[in-house]
Order: C-alpha cells, then sequence, then structure tokens
C-alpha cells in the first residue's frame, strides 16, 4: 500500500518540482529555438547574410591587386609568400586563397580581390568580399578580373558591392557556387571575356533601384551559363548585351525578375535551353538576334510575352512551355522563325510584320498548341474557307485574300497582308492578349463575334477600308484599337466594362457610329495625330471619362474630328477630356447630350479652340441655367465654361404638370385616385414616388395609386410626388401630401349603464371619443331607422323616446347605438341595452291597503313576543 506524502520537507518537494519543471520545458525551448531560427525573415545584418562558414575560420585582410605585370600591390610569386595564399601556379597545383575576409567599407574607387595579367592557374574560394563601390557604378567589384585567364572563384560570397564578380578581357575561367546578391550594380558581370564558364551561382536581388541585371554579358562569346539562379533582380536576370555570341545559357532559373528573365541584344548563335523562366515581366527576350535557338523552357506567369523576337531573323523556337503568361510568343519585325513544338495556354502566337516578307517567311505547324488545341498557319492562299473549325485555337493568316472564318470557337484569329477577309460570328475568347489583329489588310468585315477577357479585342495596325459591326466586347482592357488605320466603320458595336472602349492612334477619316460603350475607365479615347473622323450616333454611358483627347510633342494633336448626336452621360469624371501637350483644336461637336457627368467638358494643359454648335445648333447641357422663353428648343443665353463657349444649347424647360387630384392634406383610408395633366412636345417618361424614395411607380395615364404600395404605409401624414421627364432628361414633378387613416373613432359610453331601468323620460346620455380627424357624431334608438346628430353629450331627444316608449312594455329591452365618422370615411360604433321601467303599471285596488295593515299586525306580535 502506498505512502500519503505530505510536506514535512517543503524545500526538497520545491527542489524536485523545480527540476522536473526544466526537464519538461528543455525540448521546448530548443523547439521554439529551431522555429526562430527558420521563420524565413530577411536579415539585414551583412556579416551574417555573407556567412558561409564559421567566422573564425576567415582571415581578415585588406583589399589587394595581383598583377603579374608588376602593377599591383603583388604579383603570384609575391603573394604566395603571404599566409592567405598558397600552390605553385599550375594545372595541378594552382594558387589558392580562401577563407579570406575583405570588407571595403564603402570604398568607391576599389576592389575586393583584384586579379590582373594573369595566365597561372589559381583558385579563390569559400571566402566573403564584400562593401566595395556601393554607390561608384559598375567599375568596382567583390572579386575583380582583368585580362586574367585560367582562374577559378569558388563558392564565395560576393555581395553588397557595386559588381559581385567582375571580368574584363578574361577567358577560359570558372565561377561556380558562389553568392552574388544585393549588389547595387551586377551580381556577375563579363565584358569582352571569353569561353568562361558561369554554373550553379546565385544572383539574386541584385540593383533593385537602379535596374541591372542577374548576370550581364557584354561583347562576350562562347561562354557557358549553366544551372545559375537568378531572382529578384532590378532589370534582367540574365542579360546578353552588345554583340554577345555562341553563349549558352543552360538549367538556369530566372524568377521574379523586374524585366526579362532572360535578355539577348545584338548576339547570334546562342543557345537557351532548360531554364525556367517565369514571374518576370517578359520571359525570354531577343533583339537584334539571329541563329538563335531557344528550346524546352518553362515559361509561366510572365506580366507581358512570354518570348519576344524583336528584329531577328533565322531563329528556331521549339518545345518551350508557356504557361498563363500575359502574352505567348510574339514575334515583331523579323525574318524566318521558325516555331515547332511550343505548348502555349492563356494566350499564343502574335506576328507584327512590317513587310510582306516578314509576314510570309515564317513556318509555324500545327504542333504549337494553344489551351490544348493546334495552331493553324496559312501563307498564300485565296478563298480559304474557315467554318465551324472543331478543335483549333488559333489561325494566323498572311497574304490570303477572299478568306472566310466563322461560325468557331477560336482564341486568337490574325490576318497579315490579307485583304477582302471576313471574320463573323465566332466566340474569341479564353485568351489573355489580343483577339483579333489586322496588319496591313484591307477590306475586312469583322462582324457578329464575341470578344471577352483579352488585352485588345480587336487590333489593326496599318489597316484600312474595314468594317467592324455588330461585335460583342466585353471586359477587355481595350475594346477596339486602330493604330495608324484609315478610312474604316466602327458600327454598332455593343461594349460592356472595357477600360477603355474605342482607341485611335494616329488614324484619319474613320467613322464610329451607333456603338453602345458602357463603364470602364474612358468610352473612346484619341491618341495623338487623329483626323477628319466621325464620331456620331454612340451611347456613353457610366465610365470615369467619356471621350479622351490626347495629344503629345512630336506626335502632333487631334484636329479636325466631328461629333455629332453622341450620349456622354453619368461619367463619374469628366465627359469630354483635352489633355493639351499640343493644340487639340478644330473639332466640331454639336447635337451632342451631356447628361449627369461629373464635369462636362475641362482642358488640362491650356486651353485649345473648338467649336461647340454650328451656325444654328448646340449641345445639350443637363446642367444649363437659362431658360428656352419661345420653345423653340434653343435657350436663350449661352452656354459657357472654361474654355469653351456653346451659343445655341439644346433646352426645352421640361414638362409641365398640373394635378387637380388627390388634394392637398386630404385625409385617406383607401388608395387614393389621381388625375393629372402633362404637357411637353418630347415627353417620355411619367412616375410617382411615394415619400421621396427611389423606387418608381411608372405610369401612363389616370389612375390610382398602387394598392400594395398603399398598404404597406403606416398611417400619418405622407407624400406622394408625380414626375415627367422629357427625352432630353429634364425633369419636373408636382408633391402632393395627405394623411392615411384607416382606423375608425373610437366610442366609450359613459352614462347611461348597459341595463340600466329609464322611464317615461329620456335619459342624458355621456360619451367618449377618440379620433384625431372626427368628422360627425350620431345616435340611433330604433336600429337606424331614424338617426339623430349631435355635437356634445346631451339627452335622448323626447319626441323620439315617446314614441318607441309607447309602443313598448314593461321590461322590454331598448337598444341604444352611437355612431362617428372620421374625414376618412372610418365609422366607430358602440351600443347598450336600456330596460323599460314604469311603477305605475305594477298598482291593484285595495292591494296597497292590505299591504300595509298585514305589516302592523306582524308588527305588535313582534313587540309582544319580545316583552314575554
Amino acid at each position: 500500500m502506498g505512502k500519503i506524502i505530505n510536506n514535512k520537507n517543503p524545500k526538497l518537494v520545491f527542489i524536485v518540482a523545480l527540476f522536473l519543471f526544466l526537464l519538461g520545458i528543455l525540448p521546448l525551448l530548443q523547439k521554439c529555438n529551431k522555429v526562430t531560427n527558420n521563420t524565413g525573415i530577411i536579415n539585414t545584418n551583412k556579416e551574417r547574410d555573407l556567412k558561409i562558414s564559421d567566422p573564425t575560420e576567415y582571415l581578415i585582410i585588406s583589399p589587394f591587386i595581383i598583377d603579374d605585370d608588376g602593377n599591383g600591390d603583388y604579383t603570384w610569386s609575391q603573394a604566395v609568400n603571404e599566409t592567405w595564399c598558397n600552390g605553385s601556379g599550375i594545372w595541378g597545383d594552382p594558387y589558392i586563397i580562401e577563407k579570406v575576409k575583405v570588407e571595403g567599407q564603402g570604398a568607391p574607387l576599389t576592389s575586393g580581390i583584384h586579379i590582373k595579367n594573369s595566365d597561372v592557374y589559381f583558385v579563390i574560394r569559400d571566402s566573403m568580399i564584400y562593401n566595395f563601390g556601393q554607390s561608384s557604378g559598375s567599375s568596382s567589384a567583390g572579386i575583380k578580373f582583368e585580362n586574367v585567364n585560367n582562374g577559378k572563384i569558388y563558392r564565395n560570397n560576393c555581395s553588397y558591392n557595386s559588381v559581385g564578380i567582375r571580368l574584363k578581357d578574361s577567358n577560359n575561367n570558372t565561377i561556380s557556387e558562389n553568392i552574388a546578391s544585393k549588389n547595387t550594380a551586377w551580381g556577375i558581370a563579363l565584358f569582352y571575356s571569353n569561353n568562361n564558364t558561369l554554373s550553379n551561382n546565385k544572383a539574386n536581388f541584385n540593383n533593385v533601384e537602379n535596374s541591372n541585371d542577374g548576370i550581364e554579358l557584354q561583347q562576350s562569346n562562347g561562354n557557358v551559363i549553366i544551372s545559375n539562379e537568378v531572382i529578384g533582380n532590378g532589370m534582367c536576370g540574365i542579360s546578353l548585351d552588345a554583340n554577345s555570341n555562341s553563349n549558352n545559357i543552360l538549367n538556369n532559373t530566372a524568377l521574379f525578375n523586374g524585366d526579362k528573365g532572360i535578355e539577348v541584344v545584338g548576339g547570334d548563335f546562342n543557345l537557351i535551353q532548360g531554364n525556367n523562366v517565369s514571374f518576370n515581366y517578359y520571359g525570354v527576350f531577343v533583339s537584334n538576334g539571329n541563329f538563335i535557338i531557344i528550346m524546352e523552357n518553362y515559361l509561366e506567369q510572365n506580366e507581358d510575352y512570354a518570348i519576344q523576337i524583336f528584329f531577328s531573323a533565322n531563329n528556331l523556337i521549339f518545345d518551350n512551355d508557356l504557361q498563363d503568361n500575359g502574352g505567348g510568343i510574339r514575334v515583331l519585325e523579323s525574318l524566318n522563325q521558325t516555331l515547332l513544338g511550343n505548348i502555349m495556354t492563356g494566350s499564343g502566337i502574335e506576328l507584327f510584320p512590317r513587310t510582306l516578307d516578314e509576314a510570309t517567311s515564317h513556318y509555324i505547324d500545327t504542333t504549337n498548341t494553344l489551351n490544348g488545341n493546334p495552331v493553324f498557319f496559312y501563307v498564300n492562299e485565296t478563298g480559304l474557307e474557315l467554318v465551324n473549325f472543331l478543335n483549333v485555337s488559333q489561325i494566323i493568316l498572311a497574304n490570303c485574300d477572299y478568306s472566310l472564318i466563322s461560325n468557331t470557337y477560336l482564341d486568337q484569329i490574325e490576318l497579315h497582308f490579307s485583304t477582302n477577309s471576313i471574320i463573323n460570328n465566332n466566340s474569341v475568347s479564353n485568351n489573355s492578349k489580343n483577339g483579333i489583329i489586322l496588319t496591313n489588310s484591307i477590306g475586312t468585315i469583322i462582324s457578329g463575334n464575341i470578344l471577352l477577357n483579352k488585352t485588345t479585342a480587336i487590333n489593326l495596325w496599318y489597316s484600312n477600308n474595314s468594317e467592324i459591326l455588330n461585335n460583342i466586347i466585353n471586359d477587355n482592357y481595350v475594346g477596339i484599337h486602330l493604330i495608324y488605320s484609315n478610312n474604316n466603320t466602327i458600327f454598332m458595336n455593343n461594349m460592356n466594362n472595357n477600360d477603355y472602349g474605342i482607341g485611335l492612334e494616329t488614324s484619319i477619316d474613320n467613322k464610329i457610329l451607333q456603338n453602345t460603350i458602357h463603364q470602364g475607365i474612358t468610352g473612346i479615347i484619341f491618341l495623338y495625330g487623329c483626323k477628319y473622323n466621325l464620331i456620331s450616333h454612340n451611347i456613353i454611358d457610366s465610365p470615369d471619362i467619356g471621350i479622351y483627347l490626347l495629344s503629345l510633342p512630336g506626335l502632333g494633336g487631334n484636329n479636325y474630328n466631328i461629333f455629332v448626336e453622341n450620349t456622354i452621360k453619368n461619367c463619374e469624371q469628366i465627359g469630354i477630356y483635352f489633355v493639351n501637350y499640343l493644340p487639340n483644336e478644330n473639332n466640331l461637336f454639336y447635337e451632342n447630350f451631356f447628361i449627369n457627368n461629373g464635369l462636362h467638358v475641362y482642358y488640362d494643359l491650356g486651353i485649345s479652340f473648338n467649336n461647340w454648335n454650328t451656325t444654328d445648333i448646340g449641345n445639350y447641357w443637363d446642367d444649363y441655367a437659362g431658360f428656352d422663353a419661345n420653345d423653340d428648343g434653343i435657350g436663350d443665353t449661352p452656354y459657357t465654361r472654361v474654355g469653351m463657349r456653346d451659343n445655341y444649347p439644346i433646352w426645352f424647360d421640361g414638362p409641365t404638370i398640373v394635378l387637380t387630384t388627390p388634394v392637398n392634406y386630404t385625409i385617406l383610408a383607401d388608395p387614393p385616385d389621381y388625375i393629372i395633366e402633362i404637357s411637353d412636345p418630347n415627353l417620355d417618361t411619367m412616375w410617382y414616388s411615394i415619400n421621396k424614395s427611389d423606387y418608381k411607380y411608372v405610369i401612363y395615364n389616370n389612375g390610382s395609386i398602387n394598392l400594395s404600395a398603399w398598404s404597406s404605409l403606416n398611417e400619418g401624414e405622407m407624400s406622394i410626388r408625380f414626375y415627367a421627364n422629357d427625352t432630353f432628361s429634364n425633369t419636373n414633378y408636382e408633391e402632393v401630401v395627405f394623411i392615411k387613416d384607416t382606423t375608425p373613432p373610437k366610442i366609450t359610453i359613459l352614462a347611461p349603464n348597459h341595463r340600466d331601468f329609464v322611464n317615461f323620460l329620456a335619459p342624458n346620455f355621456t360619451i367618449e371619443v377618440e379620433e384625431l380627424h372626427l368628422d360627425a357624431l350620431w345616435y340611433t334608438i330604433d336600429n337606424g331607422k331614424n338617426n339623430i346628430s349631435f355635437t356634445s353629450n346631451s339627452t335622448i331627444d323626447q319626441t323620439s323616446w315617446e314614441t318607441l316608449w309607447n309602443n313598448l312594455s314593461n321590461n322590454d329591452e331598448i337598444t341604444l347605438q352611437f355612431y362617428a365618422i372620421d374625414a376618412a370615411g372610418n365609422v366607430g360604433f358602440a351600443e347598450i341595452t336600456l330596460i323599460r321601467f314604469d311603477p305605475s303599471d305594477l298598482l291593484i285596488p285595495g292591494y296597497n291597503v292590505f299591504i300595509l295593515f298585514v305589516l302592523g299586525v306582524v308588527s305588535i306580535i313582534f313587540l309582544l313576543a319580545k316583552k314575554k
């Protein structure tokens, strides 16, 4: 049997308990320490960021220059005598500099380890070089080679410098497993350096402010850049600039860089293979690059194009995987591009040729797929009929005339240097970039298509004499965009929730007619150099800005355009917005309707001259403060705002409303009838609202107030407003106030009391009536055969009482009923019953004397009995 422990030795108990507590909490403390050390918080302490091994292992030394020409701090034969250098400088026994820490304290023109004019074999490894030339441009570096061959830079941390590792005129070197991050210029930079290998380095977060690159090559050839990590750099992950040729960029990870993941500018015969290039602005970008192979790369969610080729020739793009990028593969002003086996989702191939030779020079076969279906590319065809196509995502036509693309579900359609084609009744969606693209094409009809969720739904470049009509264009960045395109007609399109509905840029003699543009940022935008366009009968409803005219220096203003009979309404900010870097002038505005806009017209950066009326008519402005006394539809005074004057504003004074029924302050129990007379030559809509609510009860003639609405109202005072507006949205109203009363008067009979005996004389009565709108009182004693009115408490009419009395016998009942009616016609009622009683009807001769005699005898007997 166990013992019961008592506290005879409390000190011992306390010590044992404390020991057990510490023993139990120790694993938790260790766990917390692990969590704290693995939070992923970026440590801004440079030495901790730079640490490769235990800092006690580093030998702290000053910056130095090794120059085998004798112009530095050491030659190699001198440096080997230092404690931080050993070896003999041959292939099997290179000079080794290792485990040193060189801190520059921001020295502006100094590099940490600077090697010059060297051909011996050497290795710099496991060292930390930082804080050199952070604000001095790109000449200072952590490790710097000039005219150096056969060196190896291995497993060093060269961060927080101007450049992490910099090679100039240096060949056959190896740069491997280094960290070159958070430098103000480049992580690793090669200038005029050939046949070097850069592998497994981390060059991340370099120069976010000044936009340089993780790895930069300039005029450097034959280098291998393999398995490096370049993340979060200000400009490019990897950049081959200024004619760098025959380099291999293999299996690198280029993510989250500010501009391009991988860039080639002016270089030929480069190979870009097996890289992960994702989450950058552009993925792979080639400009003026020829005979380049871009293959087997993975490109995901780059903000703009995954692969862009500009002004380049004879490149091969194949077997790349493009997933959900802002754009797919874009080829601009380039020749002889071969595209094979590329898998694309979200956006496909876009060609922007400037010449017919460019448009027809490419090879694109159906092994390229967009959203799981093949891409079709046709060249030099006539009379193509691509109708009811199944399982196709994209159609590209180059120099194809009289083509028909119809009744097909597609992601993208392109026509280049093609004439007289028809694109109709297609559904073009599921593409993050452009829907329908025309370049240098003439006489195209684009009709009846549905275009959703794109950057630009319909895009015309250098394309003329086309018709864009009856399309549904919703939820795009730009609905229709014309660039250097003339004599086109944009007609009766329905456009909703596009950021920019219709945009014109340096385009002339186009007609924009009868389109409906709803919501978005801007309804119609003119971007410089747009002239002689007609904009008519469009409805622009509820964007931020209705029509925006922007001019820019060197690109011209927007002049001599005609805006007529458009409705511009509910613009949150501005109806017509001029931004005049150059004058937007000599445009004509008339018979337009400006309704409920934040501002109807606004000039920015100066005022330009435009015409706001013809010789006899201007525009309708809903905030016009004048009158039309002669009812000719023209305001009697001009409409003026800063920078504009409409001499003949359209104006009608609004409908005239005469309300005859109901009359003000009528008391009502039932829905009232209304009789109104409304006169206006342009009458549009009539309605009423109750108690100033926003709900409209539309009416067409005289009638009664809606019964359901009436029933929902509480009793008391309320109002009805009868409205009418005209086709110009001028609105007037008349208001009537009434009182709803559906409760009948309440009557309380105080006298006489129920079932009182009453005699021949008519009784007095006293009643109380609860009613605010009492109209009349009456009573009846003969069930309503005769009603007797009264105004105050009194006596029942004696004549009527006698007539009733004489026709009744004793103990017969008399019903006395009181009534009250209020002004709304509600009737209150109360009644009591009275009993007819007349004592004279009960008398019998001698009967009373006999009673007195009997009472006397009984009294005497009672007294005698009491005495005994």
